[in-house]
């Protein structure tokens, strides 16, 4: 049941529209945490709104396109006014961008993947790194990819954007060191998602875990008892999945 909102740890979560953001707002919420939910698609957002008004919380959804650097300044503001202080964030949105050789990647394609998988989390610490360090136990937890651990050709840009990503919040971590907050990667394996839904077969999607299977491993990362910082943590590694990939 929803208790006073100043006794209640506050998360953001972005892509919380569908696939593994989705099912972590819903569980985060199922835990009591008052959850801040952000994507582009508005409908997806009503649909988690829903869910966890039916188990008796209350959430705060967001709709926003994180290739739009002032609506993520707006939202920063609105998480300060409304809150004062952020306890969690998941930085879960992110986009595959092109399946193809390099020669046939415009910059244009580039920039997009860039954009929202790396431009999108540093303007989100930016904003946000006075409200973690604020609560007693500041946790942030960004997804990047399986995929880092076993290199495939024809995923330059996403690869490339999830190597910035990695690189860009282990040196967060080194600036948080020495404080009450936390931050950490996890790189996620294949899951089925939509993203999942445009590389593999249905064959091999049957094959792997649900969003709703995987969302509980992150909660010991996003925990006030999690006491690591800076690592990069496997969930899920990708494995033995290249049989089931469709073929062009």
């Amino acid at each position: 049941m929803t208790t006073d909102i100043n006794n209640r740890r506050i998360a953001l979560v972005t892509g919380a529209s569908r696939g593994m953001g989705f099912a972590i707002a819903k569980r985060l919420a199922m835990e009591g945490v008052h959850v801040v939910a952000t994507a582009r698609n508005k409908d997806g957002l009503d649909m988690l709104g829903e869910i966890i008004q039916r188990n008796g919380e209350d959430c705060t959804l967001v709709p926003l396109d994180l290739s739009d650097s002032e609506g993520i300044n707006e939202l920063c503001q609105l998480i300060d006014n409304k809150f004062g202080k952020l306890d969690i964030l998941v930085g879960n949105a992110g986009i595959l961008g092109p399946l193809s050789p390099f020669h046939g990647v415009t910059l244009r394609m580039w920039e997009e993947v860039f954009a929202v998988n790396v431009t999108a989390n540093f303007h989100l610490i930016k904003g946000l790194d006075k409200l973690l360090r604020k609560s007693s136990a500041g946790r942030a937890v960004f997804i990047s990819s399986g995929i880092l651990t076993d290199i495939k050709p024809s995923f330059g840009a996403y690869i490339a954007s999830k190597s910035a990503l990695e690189g860009m919040i282990l040196s967060y971590a080194g600036e948080l060191a020495g404080t009450l907050a936390k931050v950490n990667v996890v790189r996620l394996g294949v899951v089925v998602t939509d993203m999942a839904r445009s590389i593999f077969s249905k064959e091999g999607l049957e094959k792997l875990p649900k969003p709703d299977e995987v969302s509980g491993e992150f909660l010991r990362y996003l925990s006030p008892d999690n006491i690591l910082n800076g690592e990069i943590i496997d969930i899920f590694p990708l494995k033995s999945v290249e049989h089931i990939a469709k073929r062009s």
